[in-house]
């Protein structure tokens, strides 16, 4: 007899950004959509508007970007908001990866290349001064890819 796993994905439903059909669990949550890449989440459902673990966007914003045919990548709005609510992220930019979190009461951008971090003050600070090679992160943002919640 097989063992049956609360967590398994075994029930059909439609992704909430693209309607692609896709598999969830007893709970409602499933894997990235193969489709936009969106990755199902009840929370994200019930509250639309927020920006929620494991999506970098708001469901309200997936579903624009998708309309529009662009990509489901936050902004550096919203890379911001998540980094508000988890207070772990990263990114790759150039072909290096950079993470960002707090320690000691202050923002540090990492660079795991160099393993040399920047300290920031506050979030205004980070967002008005963080830089890489001499450019602002928030002007450079559509140029960063990959941006994930810290793993």
């Amino acid at each position: 007899m097989e063992k049956y796993h609360p967590m398994d994905k075994h029930k059909s439903t439609k992704c909430h950004v693209c309607n692609q059909f896709i598999k969830v669990d007893q709970y409602g949550n499933g894997d990235p959509c193969d489709i936009c890449g969106w990755i199902q989440n009840n929370s994200n459902y019930e509250r639309p508007y927020l920006v929620l673990f494991e999506n970098l966007v708001s469901l309200n914003t997936a579903r624009k970007l998708y309309k529009e045919g662009k990509p489901i990548k936050p902004n550096f709005d919203d890379f911001m908001i998540a980094f508000d609510n988890y207070g772990e992220m990263e990114f790759w930019f150039d072909g290096i990866k950079y993470a960002l979190y707090h320690s000691n009461g202050k923002i540090q951008l990492f660079n795991v290349d160099t393993e040399k971090s920047i300290d920031f003050d506050s979030r205004q600070d980070f967002i008005d001064n963080a830089r890489i090679n001499e450019m602002l992160l928030k002007d450079i943002w559509d140029k960063v890819y990959d941006p994930f919640w810290l793993t």
